[in-house]
């Protein structure tokens, strides 16, 4: 079986849950005889290619910098793609985005993953861009011989608003970071210290404004506490001013990471809180799990599905009860450590062979 994977993902991202998804894919199947991968791609910034021997970067152009590079990372790597397409048609096409719907050869079959329809649930209509990418994802639902959804709450949003019928849309989980997995044991040997995480993006939906309140209200009675803000770029001006507000200037703190770093933050803290109201699968909750952090889940979108029971959940809309959670944490030890045991267990159900062997599994019956 031969599946290609087009270029749209690794052309737009330097990093990024979507690329490293597809990487841990090709990871997986180049020690599998029976499925070759091609990626068809000429220039890239992304970062994690460069874990996979046969994509490791060496062209000129990898590392030179100039204006416009990315329009001409896309035209040639579109018409690479395209001249695969159509000199070798492979059994799979498996697209990594939805900038462009990709010419599908009348002896090849068409598989799409769907991480959610953040899009089309918060951002419909605020861009010209962000509509053709909603159209385009439904385009390629309607022409796909089957579609990947990474959690069961972003399969009912495709059958609910992208009008997708069930039977078309399977299943199969991601996982969290192989590095951190990798360090699991030497991780549960080390002492929290004194600050709650918060990590990655901060806009609408991740709900950080909730965060923050809550914080506001227990840093009095925990003044050791600090809040760690990582990645997802300096505050805004409104941010600022909030933080100032609620009078936790000298509090909270913005970081930025890479996957070593974030995977120290995760070690090393009180616990991390996951307040977001939507995620299509939430891939920062094992990365803590497999960290031994303690953890606080939003019981919104795919959280409670794939924390299960390794995390405390809260209302996303209820600013006490996050208050609460973070208060029953910070003063009860055995919690924690019940917390952290269960979550140890959850995370043994997520592996990328797992994932892979499922996906391997799917191709096969669509080509049946």
């Amino acid at each position: 079986m031969e599946v290609l994977y087009d270029h749209q993902i690794f052309s737009l991202q330097q990093f990024g849950g979507i690329s490293r998804y597809f990487v841990e894919l090709i990871r997986e199947f180049d020690n599998c005889e029976e499925i070759t991968t091609r990626l068809p791609i000429f220039i890239s910034r992304n970062a994690y290619l460069n874990s996979l021997p046969r994509f490791k970067k060496n062209h000129w152009l990898d590392r030179l910098e100039f204006k416009g590079k990315s329009k001409v990372a896309t035209f040639v790597n579109d018409a690479l793609t395209s001249w695969n397409l159509r000199s070798n048609p492979p059994d799979i096409i498996h697209p990594t985005y939805y900038h462009r719907i990709p010419f599908v050869p009348d002896e090849s079959r068409l598989v799409i993953s769907i991480m959610d329809l953040i899009d089309e649930k918060f951002y419909a209509g605020t861009s010209r861009n962000v509509d053709q990418l909603i159209a385009n994802r439904k385009l390629l639902c309607e022409k796909a011989d089957a579609i990947i959804s990474i959690s069961e709450c972003t399969k009912r949003d495709i059958v609910d608003i992208l009008g997708v019928s069930p039977e078309k849309v399977h299943v199969i989980h991601l996982a969290g970071s192989e590095e951190i997995r990798s360090n699991l044991e030497s991780q549960r040997q080390r002492t929290h210290s004194n600050y709650l995480l918060f990590v990655g993006s901060r806009s609408r939906y991740k709900n950080f404004a909730t965060m923050l309140e809550a914080f506001s209200r227990i840093h009095k009675k925990w003044p050791d506490q600090i809040l760690i803000c990582a990645g997802g770029g300096p505050f805004t001006k409104e941010e600022i001013e909030t933080i100032a507000r609620l009078g936790v200037g000298s509090k909270v703190r913005q970081v930025p990471v890479n996957d070593s770093a974030l995977m120290d933050l995760y070690s090393g803290a009180s616990c991390f809180v996951f307040p977001s109201h939507y995620e299509g699968f939430g891939i920062p909750v094992l990365e803590a799990f497999a960290c031994s952090c303690p953890t606080i889940v939003a019981n919104a979108g795919s959280l409670p599905e794939i924390a299960g029971n390794g995390a405390l959940l809260f209302d996303p809309d209820n600013v006490g009860e996050l208050a609460e959670r973070l208060s029953e944490l910070l003063s009860d030890q055995n919690l924690r450590g019940e917390i952290v045991s269960k979550a140890s267990q959850r995370l043994a159900n997520f592996s990328w062979k797992k994932c892979a062997s499922k996906t391997f599994a799917l191709y096969n019956k669509v080509l049946q």
